[in-house]
C-alpha cells in the first residue's frame, strides 16, 4: 500500500511540475479588430442622370454594394463598366454611384449603398431620385369671327369643344399638346384627328408625342344622324409605358341638327318685269333636307298661302363638294313673276328638314287682324323680298267727271314724233304720250305721278309758242293743285297750219332742273287715235315675214343703232312687195353688219305704203332696210335675206 501512494505521490508531482512548464510557455491571445462605419448615413436627393461621389475610410478590407434588382436605374462605376459591388482594401475610399437619365413616374427610386466588412453590413448612403409628377397641358387655338388664328391661348384648357364659323360646314379645332412623358391620344368614334406639320413633311399615321415635344392636332368631328345633337367623350391622352396611367380632358361636339345659316342679302328687291334690282342669290347651310319658303306679306299681316310668284331654286348638293355631307352650304335664288298690279312683298323662311312639310296657315297665329308669326317660327325669318308693282304712267287722266271725248294713249315709237321726241327734247319713249279730242266740246284733266317745274307748247313743226302767241293759240294748258295736275283745252278752229292733216301741237313738262319729264302730243280728230303699232304685210312673193323678238340681241342692237321699235325679219326666194300700215317717204339701206351701203338690193318706193324689192343676182344676200318719215325720222327696220 505505501508504494502505491508513493507511485502516485510521485506522479501527481510529475504532473503538476510538467503544467507548470506548459504554462509558462502558452504565448498571449490576439486582439480582434472591429470594423469602423461612418458615423453618418448620407441622405442625398439626386436628379436623373447625376453621379454622387461617396466617400469613407475603411479601417479593414471592404466592399460596398446596391441592389442589383434596380441596375438599370442606377449603378457602381468600376472603372467605366456597370457594377452592384466594389471591394478593396483597408484605407480612405471614394465611390461614384451613377443615375440613368430616364425619368420615373408614380413611385421614388431609392438607391441605399451598403458598406460590409468583417461581416458587418451597414447602410452608409441612401440616394433618392424622386418620381416625377406626370403634367400635360392641352391649349386651344385662338379664334375670330370667321376662323382660327395659328397662336393658342395660354391658359390649359380644362375641356375643349369642337368649333364652326358661319358659312363653315366641318367642326373642327387645333390644340397644342405638352406633356413631360411620351403619349398617345385615343379619341371617340365620333371625332378624328390629324398632326399637324410643316409643309413637306411626313404626316405621323398615329396620334403621339415625346416627351418635352410640342404637338399641334387638329381635331375633328364625324357628323352623322347618331350625333346630330351633340356628343359628349373625352380627350384620353395615355401614358405610352403604362397605359393605365392616362389623362382625360372633356371632349365634346356642339349639336347642329337644327343648325340654320342664311348668308346675305337680308332684303331683295326686283322690278315690276322681274328683274332684281339687287343680289337675289344667298346662302342657307343647314342639315340636309331643309326648305325654303316664301309667305306673303300684305303690308300689316301676312297671307294664310305662300307666294306663288316666287320661285325659289335650291342649288344641286350632287354637283358640289357637299353632296355626301350632312350638313350641306347650298346657293338659294330667287325669281318673280311680273307684276301687272301694286308693289308686292313676301318674307323669307328658312326651315330644318324637320319643319320641311309646315303649311303656310301653321306659321302664323290665325288672328285674321294680325296674323302674326308665331314666337317659335321668327327665328326662322332670314329676309324680305321685295317687287315693285307696274310702274305708274307719268300721266294719266285724273279720275273725276271728266274726260270728255278725250283719248290718252302711250306714244309708240311707230309714231314718227316719237323718235324726235326722244332724239331732239330727250324725253323717254315711256313719257310720251298722245291725247286726242274727238269732239269741239272735249276736255280732260291730266294727273302727273310728280310735279313738273315748267311746260313748253310747241307747234306742229317743232316750233316753241312764245308767250305772246299763246292767248291765240289753239292749244292751252292750265297746271293746278301744285302741278301735279293740268287741264287740256283745244280749239281746232284757231289751228292755220295748211300743212297739217289734223290739227297737232305738242306740251313739253320740264323738271326743276329743266329736263324733260314727258311730251304730250295734242292732237284733234273725229276718228280718234292714230297710235297704232307699224305692221308689214306681204302682197307679192309670199316673203316669210316674222317680227324680231324683243328680248333678242338683234333687236337690242338695231333698236338702239336706229331708235325703231318695229323690226321684222323677211326671207324670200324671189322679188317681193310689201305693204305698210302707215306711211313712209322714204328708206335707207345698210349692209347686214349696219354699214351704210345702197347697192346690195334695188328696191323703189311704189307708194307711200308701198314698197318693191327686186331679185338680187347672187344667193344669200342680205340687207337691212330702214323706213323713215318725211322728217326723216326711222319708223321701222326690216332685216331682208334672199335665199333660193
Amino acid at each position: 500500500m505505501i508504494m502505491k501512494t508513493n507511485f502516485w505521490k510521485y506522479a501527481s508531482t510529475f504532473v503538476l511540475g510538467l503544467a507548470a512548464v506548459v504554462a509558462c510557455e502558452e504565448p498571449e491571445p490576439e486582439v480582434k479588430v472591429l470594423p469602423v462605419f461612418p458615423d453618418k448615413v448620407i441622405e442625398k436627393n439626386v436628379e436623373s442622370g447625376e453621379t454622387v461621389e461617396i466617400s469613407f475610410d475603411a479601417n479593414l478590407d471592404w466592399e460596398v454594394s446596391i441592389p442589383s434588382s434596380d441596375q438599370n436605374k442606377y449603378w457602381l462605376d468600376d472603372e467605366g463598366i456597370p457594377a452592384s459591388k466594389l471591394s478593396g482594401k483597408a484605407g480612405k475610399q471614394t465611390i461614384e454611384v451613377l443615375f440613368s437619365e430616364d425619368v420615373y413616374y408614380d413611385a421614388n427610386v431609392v438607391c441605399e449603398v451598403t458598406l460590409s466588412m468583417a461581416g458587418e453590413d451597414k447602410v452608409i448612403a441612401r440616394l433618392t431620385r424622386l418620381a416625377i409628377n406626370r403634367t400635360l397641358t392641352v391649349c386651344t387655338a385662338e379664334t375670330t369671327d370667321w376662323g382660327f388664328k395659328k397662336t393658342y391661348n395660354k391658359t390649359p384648357a380644362t375641356s375643349v369643344v369642337l368649333a364652326t364659323f358661319p358659312g363653315v360646314v366641318e367642326y373642327a379645332l387645333p390644340i397644342q399638346v405638352v406633356a413631360n412623358y411620351d403619349w398617345t391620344l385615343v379619341l371617340p368614334s365620333w371625332s378624328a384627328g390629324t398632326i399637324m406639320v410643316e409643309e413637306g413633311q411626313t404626316v405621323p399615321e398615329t396620334l403621339s408625342g415625346k416627351a418635352g415635344a410640342v404637338v399641334e392636332i387638329m381635331l375633328t368631328g364625324k357628323l352623322s344622324e347618331d350625333v346630330a345633337a351633340g356628343a359628349e367623350g373625352v380627350l384620353s391622352f395615355l401614358d405610352a409605358s403604362a397605359t393605365d396611367k392616362n389623362v382625360e380632358i372633356p371632349f365634346s361636339l356642339p349639336a347642329f341638327a337644327d343648325r340654320l345659316e342664311w348668308t346675305e342679302p337680308s332684303s331683295m328687291t326686283f322690278d315690276a318685269t322681274g328683274v332684281s334690282a339687287s343680289p337675289s342669290v344667298g346662302y342657307v347651310l343647314a342639315k340636309r333636307g331643309f326648305v325654303v319658303k316664301a309667305l306673303e306679306w300684305m303690308g300689316d299681316w301676312h297671307d294664310t298661302k305662300y307666294a306663288d310668284w316666287v320661285t325659289v331654286q335650291i342649288g344641286d348638293a350632287d354637283a358640289t363638294e357637299t353632296s355626301d355631307k350632312l350638313l350641306q352650304n347650298l346657293a338659294v335664288s330667287f325669281a318673280v313673276t311680273a307684276n301687272d298690279g301694286d308693289d308686292r312683298c313676301a318674307d323669307i323662311f328658312v326651315f330644318p328638314a324637320s319643319l320641311a312639310d309646315i303649311e303656310a296657315g301653321q306659321i302664323c297665329d290665325g288672328n285674321s287682324s294680325t296674323c302674326a308669326v308665331k314666337a317659335e317660327y321668327q327665328k326662322y325669318c332670314v329676309g324680305r323680298l321685295t317687287q315693285a308693282g307696274k310702274p305708274k304712267p307719268y300721266v294719266s287722266l285724273a279720275s273725276m267727271p271728266e274726260p270728255y271725248k278725250a283719248e290718252l294713249t302711250n306714244y309708240t315709237e311707230s309714231q314718227w314724233w316719237a323718235g324726235y321726241a326722244a332724239d331732239n327734247f330727250r324725253i323717254p319713249v315711256e313719257n310720251q304720250y298722245e291725247l286726242v279730242y274727238t269732239d269741239e266740246y272735249s276736255e280732260c284733266v291730266l294727273e302727273f305721278s310728280s310735279a313738273y317745274a315748267s311746260y313748253k307748247i310747241f307747234d306742229f313743226d317743232f316750233y316753241e309758242v312764245g308767250d305772246s302767241a299763246l292767248s291765240s293759240f289753239w292749244l292751252t294748258f292750265t297746271g293746278f293743285a301744285e302741278n301735279v295736275k293740268g287741264r287740256v283745252e283745244m280749239d281746232p278752229s284757231k289751228f292755220n297750219n295748211p300743212y297739217a292733216s289734223a290739227p297737232e301741237s305738242f306740251i313739253v313738262l320740264y323738271d326743276a332742273a329743266g329736263q324733260p319729264l314727258a311730251g304730250i302730243c295734242c292732237r284733234y280728230s273725229a276718228t280718234g287715235s292714230t297710235s297704232t303699232a307699224f305692221t308689214v304685210t306681204g302682197i307679192s312673193g309670199d316673203p316669210a315675214i316674222t317680227a324680231v323678238d324683243p328680248s333678242s340681241d338683234t333687236y337690242m342692237w338695231l333698236s338702239s343703232e336706229f331708235s325703231v321699235d318695229a323690226i321684222y325679219e323677211i326671207s324670200a326666194p324671189a322679188a317681193i312687195t310689201l305693204m305698210f300700215s302707215s306711211s313712209v317717204a322714204g328708206f335707207r339701206m345698210y349692209e347686214i353688219t349696219g354699214k351704210p351701203s345702197n347697192s346690195i338690193l334695188q328696191a323703189d318706193l311704189m307708194s307711200d305704203t308701198m314698197l318693191r324689192i327686186k331679185t338680187p343676182d347672187v344667193n344669200n344676200t342680205e340687207a337691212i332696210i330702214v323706213l323713215q318719215t318725211a322728217l326723216g325720222l326711222n319708223v321701222a327696220a326690216l332685216i331682208v335675206k334672199f335665199a333660193w
